[in-house]
């Protein structure tokens, strides 16, 4: 059969085009094992053709053969064999351009970042090869700083941990670690955004000997000279919910007081949500600013405190900004107090709340999974993207009739979000 997207059968046959053939040879047809047979060509134009061509197909099964052409010297075929693995795992096609007769027609010169950007909605359809990861880790010493941090974002996607980390994340952390002390700026912050990314779905706390190196190298970057570094490491230790972090964090916060370093500092605390920050939230919820009210509230449903979360509800409940509405409905249902389901449902479908509400859904986790699922064919189209993608976390077999069911909406984007999210539930 012809190699097509959804082809997923163990042999098949595909019209290739390879421009170190003949002309006359341009429609000979190949098997999958004749391409990848390719992929160890000595002609470096024979392997990036061969990579090309499977990843145009997105047959993930050529996952484990393109992955030593990660550590190619041709930088071209390893960024490529990247986009490639990408396109495997999150079932589109990644590229940083096309040519069409000489002429490029596609050109984004970053398809990770943006991809990594792309929140929930970018997390592995299946289980990554550990040599995928550690041909991405590899990258991270590329000598192009371009290649190092499309990399690292790369590994921030197809790395992270569903709930604790195994043994072939020791050179995740390694890579990660070394990244926050790149000369070059966009390197350490990228190294510090993957490392969150990585490990923000660890059983809160993450916890070991490589993660603790891991946390350690991250709270020293909070000394990092380059503003916009320390805000990514703020980032990383926040998603990673790093306790050890902790009384740092505080002499950061105290230091710096005002401003949008302080508030991130904040956001951090109010994410790990340690016991011994409460008198620090009960103080913040003093401030105007709304990101301070919302990771102050925040940080107390974390630390538990079901009597200053009241007391907090009572004191913003004049409160109009929706940033601030939701952390407190958040907070309310996390420590039990009130059921603020449908609130967050709904926020899920706002233009300017749905990141802030898929966090908390997903945070809650499968205790919410089946309200969640029920509220789909009453949500927005909007919603019901950003629930299906919720449900690809934290849903189970009890969520995919509501899942298969969305699977022939009306709307193309949220029927691919839900074939995705039915494909990563059957793959655990």
């Amino acid at each position: 059969m012809t190699l097509t997207r959804p082809a997923r059968a163990a042999s098949f046959v595909l019209l290739a085009v390879l421009a170190s053939m003949p002309t006359a040879a341009s429609a000979q047809e190949l098997t999958f094992k004749e391409v990848v047979r390719e992929l160890q060509s000595p002609d470096p134009k024979a392997r990036l053709n061969a990579v090309q061509l499977l990843a145009e197909s997105g047959y993930p099964e050529a996952a484990g053969p393109i992955a030593p052409l990660l550590a190619d010297p041709d930088e071209r075929i390893a960024k490529e064999a990247m986009y490639a693995e990408l396109g495997f795992f999150l079932d589109t096609r990644l590229e940083a351009e096309r040519r069409v007769a000489l002429v490029v027609q596609i050109k984004n010169p970053s398809p990770a970042f943006r991809a990594f950007e792309g929140g929930w909605g970018a997390l592995p359809l299946g289980p990554v090869p550990a040599e995928v990861i550690r041909g991405l880790t590899g990258l991270l010493a590329a000598p192009k700083l371009a290649l190092r941090v499309e990399a690292t974002y790369a590994l921030g996607i197809l790395a992270q941990v569903e709930a604790q980390p195994g043994p072939g994340h020791a050179a995740v952390w390694a890579a990660l670690a070394a990244g926050l002390g790149d000369p070059e700026p966009a390197a350490r912050a990228a190294a510090a955004r993957a490392a969150g990314r990585v490990f923000r779905r660890c059983a809160a706390p993450c916890a070991g000997a490589d993660i603790e190196r891991l946390g350690n190298a991250l709270v020293h970057s909070l000394n990092d000279p380059d503003q916009a570094v320390v805000m990514a490491v703020l980032e990383g230790i926040a998603e990673l919910r790093y306790e050890r972090a902790v009384q740092a964090l505080t002499d950061f916060y105290n230091y710096e007081k005002k401003g949008p370093v302080a508030l991130a500092t904040l956001d951090a605390l109010g994410r790990i949500g340690h016991r011994s920050s409460v008198p620090l939230f009960r103080a913040a919820l003093t401030r105007k600013e709304p990101a301070a009210l919302r990771a102050a509230v925040e940080g107390l449903a974390r630390a538990g405190d079901k009597d200053s979360v009241t007391a907090a509800a009572l004191s913003l409940a004049k409160q109009r900004k929706s940033e601030v509405v939701l952390g407190v409905a958040f907070a309310q249902q996390r420590v039990g107090q009130v059921s603020q389901l449908d609130r967050l449902v709904q926020a899920a479908g706002g233009t300017d709340t749905y990141l802030q509400a898929q966090d908390y859904l997903i945070e809650l986790g499968p205790p919410v999974a089946q309200a969640v699922a029920g509220a789909l064919p009453a949500a927005s189209t909007a919603a019901r993207l950003r629930l299906i993608e919720v449900l690809g976390v934290i849903g189970g077999a009890d969520q995919l009739p509501a899942l298969q069911a969305a699977e022939r909406d009306e709307t193309a984007s949220v029927a691919a979000a839900a074939v995705r999210a039915v494909r990563r539930i059957k793959a655990r």
